[in-house]
């Protein structure tokens, strides 16, 4: 029995770019917050990638972190099978607040709206 529970915050589709053929195709994503034990102590986050190219999940203990460090991790593996994630959370100017860093949303320093916009969020 395991004791690791994700606790799914957000889940969708996202863009990634096979750099070798310069071809964009899209892929699942979740979002989670990993807790264990019988009282589901908070451990740290993960993101799950899930497409027919690759599957990849990423964790980060905890709590210090956010899931911008965690899709830094993501983007490690994806780099072995010449792919980048086409997200906003890959973005020179996003960045994530104490308050949004464990709901998986941020701001882009650019947008003339700071609208909060998901990490998974596609920009070209």
């Amino acid at each position: 029995m395991t004791w690791e529970h994700i606790q799914l915050i957000q889940s969708g589709e996202c863009k990634l770019l096979d750099v070798k053929n310069n071809s964009v195709f899209e892929a699942e994503y979740e979002l989670g917050l990993i807790t264990t034990g019988k009282q589901r102590v908070f451990w740290g986050r993960s993101i799950c990638l899930y497409s027919q190219k690759v599957n990849v999940q990423e964790k980060i203990q905890g709590d210090y972190d956010s899931f911008r460090r965690v899709l830094m991790s993501c983007n490690k593996a994806l780099e072995i099978h010449n792919l980048k994630l086409l997200v906003a959370g890959n973005c020179v100017g996003y960045y994530e607040t104490p308050f949004s860093a464990s709901s998986g949303y941020g701001y882009i320093k650019e947008q003339k709206a700071m609208e909060a916009i998901s990490i998974m969020a596609y920009v070209p």
